[in-house]
Protein backbone atom coordinates (compact mmCIF):
# COMPACT_ATOMS: atom_id res chain seq x y z
CA UNK A 1 0.00 0.00 0.00
CA UNK A 2 1.78 3.67 -1.19
CA UNK A 3 2.88 5.97 2.10
CA UNK A 4 2.89 9.17 2.65
CA UNK A 5 5.47 9.22 5.83
CA UNK A 6 7.68 11.58 7.58
CA UNK A 7 11.11 11.16 7.46
CA UNK A 8 11.98 11.88 10.84
CA UNK A 9 10.84 10.62 14.30
CA UNK A 10 7.66 11.91 15.90
CA UNK A 11 6.81 14.36 12.94
CA UNK A 12 3.53 15.59 11.48
CA UNK A 13 2.27 15.35 8.24
CA UNK A 14 0.35 18.19 7.61
CA UNK A 15 -2.66 18.58 4.55
CA UNK A 16 -3.55 21.97 4.85
CA UNK A 17 -6.63 22.62 1.47
CA UNK A 18 -6.33 26.37 0.25
CA UNK A 19 -9.09 29.08 2.06
CA UNK A 20 -12.32 27.26 2.40
CA UNK A 21 -11.41 23.94 1.00
CA UNK A 22 -11.45 20.55 2.44
CA UNK A 23 -9.57 17.40 2.95
CA UNK A 24 -11.51 14.57 0.44
CA UNK A 25 -10.92 10.89 0.01
CA UNK A 26 -12.13 8.28 -2.00
CA UNK A 27 -12.71 8.40 -5.55
CA UNK A 28 -16.29 10.12 -6.06
CA UNK A 29 -17.38 6.38 -7.16
CA UNK A 30 -17.47 3.93 -3.68
CA UNK A 31 -17.22 4.18 -0.47
CA UNK A 32 -13.98 5.79 1.06
CA UNK A 33 -12.18 4.25 4.00
CA UNK A 34 -10.13 6.51 6.67
CA UNK A 35 -8.04 3.45 8.77
CA UNK A 36 -4.68 3.39 10.83
CA UNK A 37 -2.18 0.99 9.78
CA UNK A 38 -1.83 -1.88 11.11
CA UNK A 39 -3.41 -3.03 14.58
CA UNK A 40 -3.61 -0.09 16.36
CA UNK A 41 -6.84 2.63 17.50
CA UNK A 42 -7.91 5.31 15.26
CA UNK A 43 -8.46 8.66 17.16
CA UNK A 44 -10.27 11.59 15.49
CA UNK A 45 -9.68 14.94 17.59
CA UNK A 46 -8.88 18.98 16.73
CA UNK A 47 -5.83 20.72 16.73
CA UNK A 48 -6.14 21.92 20.03
CA UNK A 49 -4.33 20.78 23.54
CA UNK A 50 -7.52 20.71 25.11
CA UNK A 51 -10.16 18.90 23.06
CA UNK A 52 -13.11 16.68 22.24
CA UNK A 53 -11.79 12.92 20.52
CA UNK A 54 -13.59 10.30 19.23
CA UNK A 55 -11.76 7.05 19.62
CA UNK A 56 -12.15 3.52 17.14
CA UNK A 57 -11.10 0.68 19.26
CA UNK A 58 -8.39 -1.42 17.58
CA UNK A 59 -9.79 -5.75 17.98
CA UNK A 60 -12.70 -7.72 18.35
CA UNK A 61 -15.59 -6.27 20.10
CA UNK A 62 -13.96 -2.80 20.24
CA UNK A 63 -15.66 0.27 21.74
CA UNK A 64 -15.97 3.77 20.11
CA UNK A 65 -15.10 6.45 22.40
CA UNK A 66 -16.38 9.87 22.13
CA UNK A 67 -15.09 11.87 24.83
CA UNK A 68 -16.43 15.56 24.82
CA UNK A 69 -13.81 17.56 26.48
CA UNK A 70 -14.42 19.13 30.48
CA UNK A 71 -17.99 19.92 30.74
CA UNK A 72 -18.89 19.10 27.22
CA UNK A 73 -21.72 17.14 25.85
CA UNK A 74 -22.30 14.15 23.36
CA UNK A 75 -25.14 16.44 21.07
CA UNK A 76 -27.45 14.36 18.74
CA UNK A 77 -30.14 16.84 17.65
CA UNK A 78 -31.85 18.44 21.27
CA UNK A 79 -30.28 15.23 23.17
CA UNK A 80 -27.22 15.97 25.38
CA UNK A 81 -25.14 13.21 27.04
CA UNK A 82 -23.02 13.79 29.28
CA UNK A 83 -20.81 11.74 32.20
CA UNK A 84 -23.99 9.24 33.61
CA UNK A 85 -26.65 11.95 32.21
CA UNK A 86 -29.29 12.14 29.27
CA UNK A 87 -30.99 15.77 29.15
CA UNK A 88 -32.99 17.21 26.64
CA UNK A 89 -31.49 20.62 25.48
CA UNK A 90 -34.61 21.89 24.34
CA UNK A 91 -36.58 24.37 27.12
CA UNK A 92 -39.73 21.79 28.90
CA UNK A 93 -38.69 19.08 25.93
CA UNK A 94 -39.84 15.73 26.58
CA UNK A 95 -37.44 12.74 26.13
CA UNK A 96 -39.64 10.19 24.38
CA UNK A 97 -38.11 6.39 24.15
CA UNK A 98 -40.74 5.12 21.85
CA UNK A 99 -40.36 1.00 20.46
CA UNK A 100 -41.64 -0.13 16.98
CA UNK A 101 -44.31 -2.62 16.91
CA UNK A 102 -44.90 -4.93 19.93
CA UNK A 103 -41.47 -4.13 21.00
CA UNK A 104 -40.70 -2.67 24.33
CA UNK A 105 -37.91 -0.93 26.66
CA UNK A 106 -35.92 -2.59 29.16
CA UNK A 107 -34.89 -1.05 32.22
CA UNK A 108 -33.18 -3.59 34.55
CA UNK A 109 -33.06 -1.09 37.43
CA UNK A 110 -35.02 2.14 37.52
CA UNK A 111 -35.13 5.51 40.26
CA UNK A 112 -38.15 7.18 39.36
CA UNK A 113 -38.16 10.73 41.55
CA UNK A 114 -41.49 12.47 40.39
CA UNK A 115 -44.02 12.53 37.71
CA UNK A 116 -46.91 9.95 36.51
CA UNK A 117 -46.77 6.21 35.50
CA UNK A 118 -50.20 5.65 33.48
CA UNK A 119 -52.09 2.63 31.84
CA UNK A 120 -49.37 0.09 33.77
CA UNK A 121 -49.69 -3.38 34.52
CA UNK A 122 -46.99 -4.63 36.87
CA UNK A 123 -47.30 -8.78 36.17
CA UNK A 124 -44.45 -10.49 37.06
CA UNK A 125 -43.05 -8.47 39.98
CA UNK A 126 -43.67 -7.20 43.42
CA UNK A 127 -43.96 -3.58 44.28
CA UNK A 128 -42.27 -2.64 47.32
CA UNK A 129 -42.62 0.21 49.51
CA UNK A 130 -38.98 1.27 50.83
CA UNK A 131 -39.22 1.42 54.82
CA UNK A 132 -40.51 4.41 56.48
CA UNK A 133 -42.68 5.47 53.68
CA UNK A 134 -45.97 5.74 52.55
CA UNK A 135 -48.54 4.20 49.31
CA UNK A 136 -50.95 7.03 49.37
CA UNK A 137 -53.95 6.46 47.42
CA UNK A 138 -56.37 8.42 49.43
CA UNK A 139 -56.50 11.14 46.28
CA UNK A 140 -57.80 7.31 44.21
CA UNK A 141 -59.38 3.71 44.58
CA UNK A 142 -57.36 0.96 45.71
CA UNK A 143 -59.33 -2.16 44.36
CA UNK A 144 -58.57 -5.55 45.96
CA UNK A 145 -60.83 -8.87 45.66
CA UNK A 146 -62.17 -10.76 47.98
CA UNK A 147 -59.68 -13.36 49.23
CA UNK A 148 -57.18 -10.03 48.94
CA UNK A 149 -59.87 -7.98 51.83
CA UNK A 150 -59.75 -11.45 54.03
CA UNK A 151 -56.09 -11.59 53.98
CA UNK A 152 -56.04 -8.73 54.84
CA UNK A 153 -58.45 -9.14 57.88
CA UNK A 154 -56.70 -12.38 58.98
CA UNK A 155 -53.54 -11.05 59.11
CA UNK A 156 -54.47 -8.40 61.35
CA UNK A 157 -55.95 -10.94 63.57
CA UNK A 158 -58.53 -9.21 64.45
CA UNK A 159 -60.99 -11.78 65.84
CA UNK A 160 -57.85 -13.30 68.14
CA UNK A 161 -55.94 -11.46 71.31
CA UNK A 162 -52.81 -10.37 69.45
CA UNK A 163 -54.66 -6.81 69.39
CA UNK A 164 -55.99 -6.51 73.27
CA UNK A 165 -57.01 -9.02 75.34
CA UNK A 166 -59.58 -8.94 77.97
CA UNK A 167 -58.99 -7.04 81.11
CA UNK A 168 -56.35 -5.20 79.38
CA UNK A 169 -55.74 -1.58 78.23
CA UNK A 170 -54.83 -0.37 74.84
CA UNK A 171 -56.03 0.36 71.57
CA UNK A 172 -58.69 -2.08 69.49
CA UNK A 173 -60.52 -1.46 66.50
CA UNK A 174 -64.05 -0.09 66.85
CA UNK A 175 -66.63 1.58 65.22
CA UNK A 176 -67.62 5.96 65.70
CA UNK A 177 -70.82 5.82 63.95
CA UNK A 178 -73.10 4.12 61.71
CA UNK A 179 -71.19 3.24 58.81
CA UNK A 180 -68.27 1.42 57.62
CA UNK A 181 -66.13 4.82 57.33
CA UNK A 182 -66.07 5.66 60.72
CA UNK A 183 -63.86 2.11 61.98
CA UNK A 184 -61.01 3.26 63.30
CA UNK A 185 -58.74 2.48 66.28
CA UNK A 186 -60.18 2.99 69.95
CA UNK A 187 -58.56 2.86 72.98
CA UNK A 188 -59.74 1.74 76.08
CA UNK A 189 -60.09 -1.64 78.43
CA UNK A 190 -61.97 -4.66 77.28
CA UNK A 191 -64.01 -6.52 80.24
CA UNK A 192 -63.60 -9.60 81.37
CA UNK A 193 -65.29 -12.73 78.79
CA UNK A 194 -66.43 -14.30 82.20
CA UNK A 195 -70.27 -13.41 82.81
CA UNK A 196 -70.38 -11.54 79.34
CA UNK A 197 -71.35 -13.70 76.77
CA UNK A 198 -73.23 -12.94 73.99
CA UNK A 199 -72.73 -9.05 74.67
CA UNK A 200 -71.68 -5.98 72.85
CA UNK A 201 -69.46 -3.03 73.76
CA UNK A 202 -70.66 0.06 74.97
CA UNK A 203 -68.27 3.02 75.40
CA UNK A 204 -68.92 4.90 78.90
CA UNK A 205 -67.87 8.29 77.78
CA UNK A 206 -64.53 8.30 79.00
CA UNK A 207 -62.97 7.24 75.89
CA UNK A 208 -60.51 4.69 78.46
CA UNK A 209 -63.28 2.31 79.68
CA UNK A 210 -65.76 0.12 78.40
CA UNK A 211 -68.33 -2.11 79.30
CA UNK A 212 -70.67 -4.73 77.82
CA UNK A 213 -74.05 -5.21 77.25
CA UNK A 214 -76.50 -7.34 75.75
CA UNK A 215 -77.27 -7.10 72.64
CA UNK A 216 -81.12 -7.62 70.96
CA UNK A 217 -82.02 -10.16 68.48
CA UNK A 218 -85.39 -11.25 66.60
CA UNK A 219 -86.95 -14.36 67.76
CA UNK A 220 -90.13 -16.27 66.66
CA UNK A 221 -91.40 -15.01 70.03
CA UNK A 222 -90.54 -11.22 69.80
CA UNK A 223 -87.23 -9.44 69.95
CA UNK A 224 -85.17 -10.71 73.18
CA UNK A 225 -82.06 -9.73 74.64
CA UNK A 226 -78.65 -12.34 73.66
CA UNK A 227 -79.77 -14.09 76.99
CA UNK A 228 -83.15 -15.31 75.84
CA UNK A 229 -84.89 -12.52 78.00
CA UNK A 230 -88.18 -11.19 76.59
CA UNK A 231 -87.94 -7.42 75.55
CA UNK A 232 -91.21 -7.22 73.20
CA UNK A 233 -93.13 -10.59 73.20
CA UNK A 234 -95.95 -10.73 70.18
CA UNK A 235 -98.59 -11.51 72.48
CA UNK A 236 -97.52 -8.51 74.43
CA UNK A 237 -96.76 -9.93 78.05
CA UNK A 238 -93.63 -8.01 77.30
CA UNK A 239 -93.32 -4.50 77.06
CA UNK A 240 -90.12 -2.26 77.18
CA UNK A 241 -89.50 1.17 76.17
CA UNK A 242 -86.90 1.86 73.05
CA UNK A 243 -85.32 4.97 72.68
CA UNK A 244 -84.17 6.61 69.48
CA UNK A 245 -85.27 3.62 67.18
CA UNK A 246 -85.74 3.73 63.40
CA UNK A 247 -88.13 1.04 62.28
CA UNK A 248 -87.41 -0.50 58.78
CA UNK A 249 -90.38 -1.44 56.31
CA UNK A 250 -89.90 -5.20 56.99
CA UNK A 251 -91.12 -4.44 60.40
CA UNK A 252 -94.73 -6.17 61.31
CA UNK A 253 -96.80 -4.15 63.46
CA UNK A 254 -100.19 -6.18 64.86
CA UNK A 255 -104.03 -5.75 63.45
CA UNK A 256 -105.34 -2.22 64.50
CA UNK A 257 -101.91 -0.06 64.25
CA UNK A 258 -102.44 2.66 62.21
CA UNK A 259 -99.72 2.93 59.35
CA UNK A 260 -98.61 6.26 58.08
CA UNK A 261 -98.88 6.12 54.15
CA UNK A 262 -98.51 9.93 53.48
CA UNK A 263 -97.71 13.53 54.40
CA UNK A 264 -98.27 16.13 52.02
CA UNK A 265 -97.87 20.34 53.06
CA UNK A 266 -99.84 22.13 51.71
CA UNK A 267 -98.08 25.95 50.00
CA UNK A 268 -101.29 27.55 48.17
CA UNK A 269 -102.69 24.33 46.06
CA UNK A 270 -105.68 24.19 44.52
CA UNK A 271 -106.04 20.86 45.96
CA UNK A 272 -104.18 18.01 48.39
CA UNK A 273 -104.61 14.59 46.78
CA UNK A 274 -104.61 10.95 47.67
CA UNK A 275 -103.97 8.88 44.53
CA UNK A 276 -104.46 5.10 43.58
CA UNK A 277 -100.85 4.58 44.28
CA UNK A 278 -101.57 5.92 47.78
CA UNK A 279 -104.75 4.38 48.38
CA UNK A 280 -104.24 0.66 47.68
CA UNK A 281 -105.82 -2.35 48.32
CA UNK A 282 -102.96 -3.10 51.17
CA UNK A 283 -105.42 -1.37 53.69
CA UNK A 284 -109.61 -1.47 53.69
CA UNK A 285 -109.51 1.26 56.34
CA UNK A 286 -108.40 4.73 56.55
CA UNK A 287 -107.49 7.85 58.91
CA UNK A 288 -107.04 11.40 57.67
CA UNK A 289 -105.28 14.36 59.53
CA UNK A 290 -106.11 18.00 58.33
CA UNK A 291 -103.69 19.72 60.47
CA UNK A 292 -104.44 23.78 60.26
CA UNK A 293 -105.38 23.76 56.61
CA UNK A 294 -106.62 27.48 55.78
CA UNK A 295 -108.10 28.99 52.79
CA UNK A 296 -106.74 31.75 50.62
CA UNK A 297 -110.59 32.96 50.21
CA UNK A 298 -113.14 32.40 52.98
CA UNK A 299 -114.72 29.28 52.10
CA UNK A 300 -115.65 25.69 52.82
CA UNK A 301 -113.60 22.49 53.55
CA UNK A 302 -114.99 19.92 51.31
CA UNK A 303 -113.37 16.39 51.09
CA UNK A 304 -114.34 14.13 47.61
CA UNK A 305 -113.22 10.87 46.68
CA UNK A 306 -113.90 9.14 43.83
CA UNK A 307 -113.62 4.64 42.34
CA UNK A 308 -111.29 5.64 39.65
CA UNK A 309 -108.44 8.30 40.02
CA UNK A 310 -110.38 11.39 39.91
CA UNK A 311 -112.44 10.45 36.60
CA UNK A 312 -115.70 10.98 38.06
CA UNK A 313 -116.10 12.07 41.82
CA UNK A 314 -118.64 10.26 43.81
CA UNK A 315 -121.70 11.47 45.61
CA UNK A 316 -122.12 12.33 48.95
CA UNK A 317 -124.60 12.91 51.36
CA UNK A 318 -123.57 15.50 55.14
CA UNK A 319 -124.80 15.96 57.58
CA UNK A 320 -123.12 17.93 60.64
CA UNK A 321 -123.56 19.39 63.71
CA UNK A 322 -121.60 22.16 64.84
CA UNK A 323 -121.54 24.72 67.91
CA UNK A 324 -119.58 27.98 68.90
CA UNK A 325 -116.68 26.74 70.93
CA UNK A 326 -117.60 30.64 72.12
CA UNK A 327 -120.88 31.47 72.15
CA UNK A 328 -124.35 29.39 72.34
CA UNK A 329 -124.46 29.18 68.86
CA UNK A 330 -125.33 25.45 67.83
CA UNK A 331 -127.51 23.48 64.98
CA UNK A 332 -127.23 20.88 62.34
CA UNK A 333 -126.70 21.08 58.58
CA UNK A 334 -126.72 18.26 55.62
CA UNK A 335 -125.82 18.60 51.99
CA UNK A 336 -126.28 15.95 49.61
CA UNK A 337 -123.21 16.59 46.96
CA UNK A 338 -120.03 15.65 45.05
CA UNK A 339 -117.99 16.25 48.18
CA UNK A 340 -118.54 15.69 52.13
CA UNK A 341 -118.72 19.36 53.35
CA UNK A 342 -116.88 18.96 57.09
CA UNK A 343 -116.52 22.92 58.40
CA UNK A 344 -117.98 26.15 57.20
CA UNK A 345 -117.00 29.53 55.96
CA UNK A 346 -113.09 28.47 57.20
CA UNK A 347 -111.36 32.48 57.83
CA UNK A 348 -107.88 32.80 55.89
CA UNK A 349 -106.13 34.27 58.76
CA UNK A 350 -103.52 31.60 59.01
CA UNK A 351 -102.57 32.62 62.57
CA UNK A 352 -106.11 31.86 63.71
CA UNK A 353 -105.36 28.08 62.30
CA UNK A 354 -107.63 27.65 59.76
CA UNK A 355 -109.53 24.06 60.04
CA UNK A 356 -108.22 20.77 61.26
CA UNK A 357 -110.06 18.03 61.14
CA UNK A 358 -109.89 13.80 61.72
CA UNK A 359 -111.72 11.58 59.69
CA UNK A 360 -112.38 8.25 59.74
CA UNK A 361 -113.04 6.05 56.67
CA UNK A 362 -113.74 2.40 57.30
CA UNK A 363 -114.13 -0.18 54.63
CA UNK A 364 -113.19 2.13 51.99
CA UNK A 365 -112.04 -0.48 49.48
CA UNK A 366 -114.64 -2.94 50.83
CA UNK A 367 -116.82 -4.09 47.18
CA UNK A 368 -119.67 -5.10 49.20
CA UNK A 369 -121.09 -2.41 50.86
CA UNK A 370 -121.64 2.03 50.73
CA UNK A 371 -118.76 3.89 52.62
CA UNK A 372 -120.13 4.86 56.23
CA UNK A 373 -117.60 7.84 57.28
CA UNK A 374 -117.28 10.33 60.60
CA UNK A 375 -115.62 13.11 61.11
CA UNK A 376 -114.60 15.53 63.74
CA UNK A 377 -113.51 19.18 63.12
CA UNK A 378 -112.48 22.64 64.69
CA UNK A 379 -111.74 25.32 62.91
CA UNK A 380 -112.18 30.43 63.17
CA UNK A 381 -115.58 30.51 61.43
CA UNK A 382 -115.25 34.06 59.17
CA UNK A 383 -117.18 35.83 61.87
CA UNK A 384 -114.31 35.58 64.25
CA UNK A 385 -115.46 32.98 66.40
CA UNK A 386 -114.59 29.54 67.04
CA UNK A 387 -116.97 26.20 66.16
CA UNK A 388 -116.54 22.49 66.59
CA UNK A 389 -118.32 20.29 63.88
CA UNK A 390 -119.01 16.61 64.03
CA UNK A 391 -120.71 14.79 61.49
CA UNK A 392 -120.99 11.79 59.27
CA UNK A 393 -121.02 11.36 55.61
CA UNK A 394 -122.12 8.56 53.47
CA UNK A 395 -120.22 7.28 49.88
CA UNK A 396 -123.32 5.22 48.28
CA UNK A 397 -121.43 3.14 46.30
CA UNK A 398 -120.25 -0.53 46.71
CA UNK A 399 -117.09 -0.37 44.54
CA UNK A 400 -113.60 0.18 45.81
CA UNK A 401 -112.67 3.90 46.53
CA UNK A 402 -109.08 4.65 45.35
CA UNK A 403 -109.09 8.53 45.61
CA UNK A 404 -109.27 11.03 48.03
CA UNK A 405 -109.08 14.99 47.98
CA UNK A 406 -109.42 17.51 50.18
CA UNK A 407 -109.68 21.31 48.84
CA UNK A 408 -111.53 24.84 49.72
CA UNK A 409 -114.93 25.55 48.12
CA UNK A 410 -113.15 29.05 46.66
CA UNK A 411 -109.69 29.49 46.12
CA UNK A 412 -106.43 27.59 47.41
CA UNK A 413 -105.23 25.73 50.47
CA UNK A 414 -102.71 28.20 51.10
CA UNK A 415 -101.20 26.10 54.40
CA UNK A 416 -102.01 23.15 56.17
CA UNK A 417 -100.80 19.34 56.14
CA UNK A 418 -102.42 16.66 55.48
CA UNK A 419 -101.43 12.99 57.10
CA UNK A 420 -102.84 9.96 55.40
CA UNK A 421 -102.69 6.41 57.46
CA UNK A 422 -104.01 2.85 56.64
CA UNK A 423 -105.32 1.04 59.30
CA UNK A 424 -103.46 -2.41 59.61
CA UNK A 425 -106.21 -5.70 59.68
Amino acid sequence: MPKIAAGATNKNISIAPNGTGKVVVGTGAADATVQSDGDHNLILQTGNSTTSKIEINDGANGDVAITPNGTGNLTIDNIAISDNTIKSTDPNGNIDITPDGTGEVNISKVDIDSGAIDGTTIATSDVTVGSGKTLDVSAGTLTSSTAQKQAIVDGADIEGEDILSTGETGTFLGADGDDSSSWQSISGTLPSQTGNAEKILKTSGSAASWTATRKLIASTDGIQRSDATAVLSEDGSNVATLDNVSLGSSVVFPAGHAILLSTQDAATDASIIFSSSIVTSTYTDYILDIVNAVPSETAHPYLAVSIDDSTALEGVLTGRHYMELNGSGAGQEYNSEAFAVIGYSISTTTSYGGISSRVFMPGMRNTNSNKQCGFLSTGHHSNGDSYAWHGGFECPTTNAINYIEFYFSAGTVKVGRLNLYGIKQ
